[in-house]
């Protein structure tokens, strides 16, 4: 810890620069073009880049991925990012350890087996945004790509290499020359932005399928009350074929709170955060169902994680009594589906 908060006291006088440059710390930058995923590559161990992270919608959860090339880093080494608001920016420029003042750190997902991502999910993102800082422990030159599901990023100092933008119309980006023109892999309108909450939030439901990767892939899915539910007893029942023997729970849930999600992504121990997980309740032929049922409070925001540990990738439904499911991040088939019918109608 004490050496991470080294590496980062490094940056400060780089990030106050930034600050008087601009005028306001980087998390309230609003002119720079916006991107939903970024590639970078840092020089080495000295090496941090600094991105403002903004909600679609403020208030709503976000979720950033890291990944990067394991096998380039060597035993012991690491990379990883933290998010801070604008007051734990301000404290982190004043001295205090970044890991100390984070609102959500990197961490590995679990089951991940090649250990080449680094993921968190950042709850209610703050209209004045965030700021999310990439760092390295490698002595050599290492390329990352960094994506955000349910938000924005901007890069106000140019320091990614290609980025998948926004062009919001504030900025003319065919009028930047240069260092300080970025190199965009795909320019998309503010237009085709659909923001999969929206559709989410006006149909909840009761029933939901998705396809999971291998190796740790996961969904989170928010667990909501439904019209007339006031609280009270929840049953989850998931369905899934496992296509090798032994695989038999291997796809399941846990629920948690918004909270305990927070704490579990910045290294909190899964065995007490976790509410309810899947008990197999038939298997027959492949076939795979596993149910829980939790009692839950009205006023708590809870998650559903679906996750698969399985050495394939596979389908899966899951069933909600007595709650709905909302799908924030455009996870599920149906919520795909949704934004496909809503561009499609060119709303």
């Amino acid at each position: 810890m004490a050496r991470l908060a080294g590496w980062f006291a490094v940056f400060t006088v780089i990030v106050l620069v930034v600050v008087l440059v601009w005028g306001r710390p980087v998390a309230a930058q609003s002119k720079a073009p916006r991107a939903t995923e970024l590639q970078g590559v840092l020089a080495g161990q000295a090496d941090r880049h600094f991105f403002g992270l903004e909600s679609i919608q403020p208030g709503q959860a976000v979720a950033l991925t890291l990944r990067f090339e394991a096998a380039e880093l060597g035993a012991g080494k690491d990379v990883s990012f933290v998010v801070l608001s604008e007051d734990g920016l301000v404290r982190f420029l004043a001295g205090a350890d970044p890991q100390d003042v984070a609102v959500a750190t990197g961490a590995p997902p679990l089951f991940d087996t090649q250990d080449n991502r680094r993921t968190a999910l950042v709850p209610g993102v703050q209209a004045a945004g965030f700021t999310v800082i990439v760092y390295g422990s490698a002595d050599r030159p290492m390329r990352y790509t960094l994506q955000v599901q349910g938000g924005l990023l901007r890069d106000d100092a140019g320091q990614s290499q290609s980025l998948v933008m926004v062009d919001d119309g504030m900025v003319n980006t065919a009028a930047l020359s240069g260092s300080a023109a970025p190199k965009p892999a795909e320019i998309v309108r503010q237009a085709e932005i659909v923001n999969p909450a929206d559709i989410a939030k006006a149909v909840p439901a009761r029933r939901v399928t998705g396809v999971l990767a291998a190796h740790g892939d996961r969904h989170y899915l928010r667990l909501a009350p439904a019209k007339g539910d006031a609280g009270g007893e929840v049953t989850l029942t998931l369905q899934y074929v496992a296509h090798q023997p032994g695989q038999q729970g291997k796809l399941n849930v846990w629920v948690l709170t918004q909270e305990g999600v927070r704490q579990w992504q910045q290294g909190g121990l899964l065995q007490e955060l976790n509410l309810a997980g899947g008990s197999p309740a038939l298997a027959l032929a492949g076939a795979t169902v596993m149910h829980t049922t939790l009692r839950v409070a009205e006023s708590v925001p809870y998650v559903v994680v679906v996750y698969n540990e399985m050495a394939d990738a596979a389908n899966y439904t899951l069933h909600v009594e007595g709650a709905v499911v909302v799908d924030e991040f455009g996870q599920t088939n149906e919520a795909q589906a949704a934004v496909a019918e809503l561009l499609a109608l060119g709303q």
